[in-house]
């Protein structure tokens, strides 16, 4: 069925009529041009997600549904294909300048203007925002003005690879706010599978799927979300989207702790899947304190217990009922996101929400103290020095903080004090403890090794 004949099907229903094709046919263009000015200049003042959805089923929704469907196709058809990128860099290879150096391969802005205008007239005017003067003198110029070819071709090929990324999840923005849920992100997982997108996920096990659909997600979510929402501006500026696509062209992490390696490998994702059912003693599908206590025997009972109080049974991220039960598994997902990510803003908030035991907007010394006394509960019973004063370690971290005010440490002030992962781990498991209190002894013996 046509978008028109839908539209016709519809505007017969007593909730309204429309006289002829032409008109249904006026509408659906109407709203696209809207849309794609929006698009283009954003001219509307009100955020997307802050307009009034129409109802469901409504001539209204049915427009909009169509609407959208032409303005995404014509984004499809404004981005680079693989070829046409081959293409361009042909193109831009036939008008290099070379001085001195073959290898060394330049362009002028005139070069450039001449393959603008050949891309213009072979592939459309669209693609005329790809060698725009103001990117062009961005580049480092040499002595003769010329910039290097390759170095904007990476620059052409990098906004494209974002121009892709930003349609395919704006096709899963089904009610048009410039937002995704936890759900539609993850059928954006889903389908990048299916399309064969990442390198490294092409031999999944399609039983595993579903779960792994939930661990790439819950990232995004973690890092992103905001009342179970994700802004996809926001996605396509932040880091968690870079790790995805480094992972979707198959590149190594370098330089990273071994669990800390790319979260969207797959191995990474059966590890943390793994670690989930060895921790489930019971099989119920939901961890206790005694099973999360398992992920590292030297984290206190106090803190364990807090984190349950805060973060387990609530389903935030899904919006569901709260359940009775215990840690569920994207529950746990955020719990190893924050411990893996602990220096990040977001895990730092996570971890806050555990110390600030009054609610009250702010951590005191006796919270403080009270945390860092069942860390040297448990050092003591390991077999450490007793004459570890709690007192000076918890002024210490007041000094480390600078809290804005006396004795009382903010989100803000961890945040600012670019510390906060340190701070919020260090009252939580002794082992990373132990890891600050010797932290100069195993610096030295760093540098001995390298000697």
């Amino acid at each position: 069925m046509s978008f028109v004949e839908r539209l016709r099907s519809l505007a017969d229903k007593p909730s309204g009529r429309l006289t002829s094709s032409v008109e249904l046919e006026e509408l659906v263009q109407q709203h696209t041009q809207v849309l794609r000015t929006q698009r283009q200049h954003a001219t509307s003042n009100v955020p997307a997600i802050l307009r009034k959805a129409p109802e469901p089923g409504s001539l209204k929704a049915l427009v909009r549904s169509i609407a959208r469907e032409q303005a995404l196709e014509e984004r499809a058809d404004e981005i680079a294909t693989a070829e046409q990128l081959e293409e361009v860099k042909a193109m831009m290879d036939a008008e290099a300048a070379f001085f001195g150096d073959i290898a060394k391969r330049r362009i002028s802005y005139e070069g450039l203007l001449k393959v603008r205008r050949r891309c213009c007239d072979l592939y459309g005017p669209a693609f005329g925002r790809l060698f725009e003067a103001t990117t062009f003198l961005r580049f480092p110029k040499d002595k003769n003005g010329c910039i290097s070819i390759d170095a904007y071709f990476s620059y052409v090929a990098a906004r494209t690879q974002r121009e892709r990324t930003a349609l395919s999840l704006a096709q899963h923005d089904r009610d048009l706010d410039g937002c995704l849920t936890v759900e539609e992100l993850e059928d954006w997982v889903a389908e990048q599978i299916a399309t064969c997108q990442v390198q490294g996920l092409r031999y999944i096990d399609r039983y595993f799927i579903t779960r792994y659909k939930q661990i790439a997600a819950q990232k995004f979510a973690f890092f992103h979300a905001r009342n179970r929402k994700m802004r996809i501006a926001d996605i396509l500026n932040g880091p968690v989207i870079k790790e995805w696509q480094r992972n979707a062209r198959g590149e190594a992490e370098s330089g990273r702790r071994p669990h800390a390696s790319n979260w969207f490998s797959l191995e990474s994702a059966e590890r943390v899947y793994k670690l989930f059912m060895d921790l489930d003693q019971s099989m119920t599908g939901t961890l206790g304190p005694s099973d999360l206590a398992g992920y590292s025997r030297t984290m206190t009972e106090l803190f364990v217990s807090r984190v349950f109080e805060e973060h387990a049974g609530k389903c935030r991220s899904r919006g569901g009922p709260r359940s009775a039960g215990g840690m569920d598994f994207v529950e746990f997902l955020d719990f190893v996101l924050a411990w893996e990510n602990r220096d990040s803003a977001p895990a730092i908030a996570y971890f806050f929400e555990i110390y600030d035991v009054r609610k009250r907007g702010h951590i005191t010394a006796p919270d403080m103290y009270m945390f860092l006394a069942e860390i040297y509960k448990k050092w003591v019973e390991d077999g450490n020095y007793a004459d570890l004063s709690i007192g000076d370690v918890r002024d210490e971290i007041f000094d480390m903080v600078k809290p804005r005010r006396e004795l009382e440490i903010t989100l803000k002030d961890l945040i600012d004090s670019k510390i906060g992962g340190t701070v919020m781990t260090i009252m939580a498991d002794e082992r990373v403890f132990w890891e600050y209190d010797s932290r100069e002894t195993l610096m030295y013996q760093d540098e001995e090794g390298q000697a």
